[in-house]
């Protein structure tokens, strides 16, 4: 496997894990609400719609950017956004680690951006090598 489809393969991880975090968002916030320990009895229809719409919305657009330019165009550019999505996401986590302190479940809810800020970086770091290869 060259290392173009590498890339592809890191960048559909990455946009695989926007598309179940979106449709996580989309579909079931309650649930999203449970697992993060928030009470789903105290937020309002408002609230979840805006879950719904702002956060799985975003998620979602972030999965079909990335299967579009990222796995089927080879675009690395899009994957250095994601790079710095990530970044900023697991940087928010770290900084709610320090700030607020380590509680039952912080660590297991930062897994998923520290893992696709890895696949993002892997992905661009593999589309740059393969396109100075070309």
């Amino acid at each position: 496997m060259n290392k173009n489809t590498v890339a592809k393969v890191l960048a559909g991880l990455v946009g695989l894990l926007c598309l179940l975090v979106g449709a996580r968002y989309m579909f079931t916030p309650v649930a999203v609400l449970e697992t993060a320990g928030f009470d789903p009895a105290g937020v309002s229809i408002a609230g979840l719609s805006t879950l719904r719409a702002v956060v799985g919305g975003a998620f979602l657009m972030f999965a079909i950017v990335i299967m579009v330019h990222s796995v089927r165009d080879g675009e690395h550019m899009t994957m250095r956004f994601m790079v710095l999505f990530w970044l900023l996401y697991t940087v928010g986590r770290i900084i709610s680690m320090v700030v607020d302190g380590v509680g039952d479940g912080t660590i297991r809810s930062a897994v998923p951006g520290v893992i696709a800020l890895l696949l993002s970086i892997g992905s661009v770091v593999l589309f740059s090598k393969s396109e100075a290869h070309a």
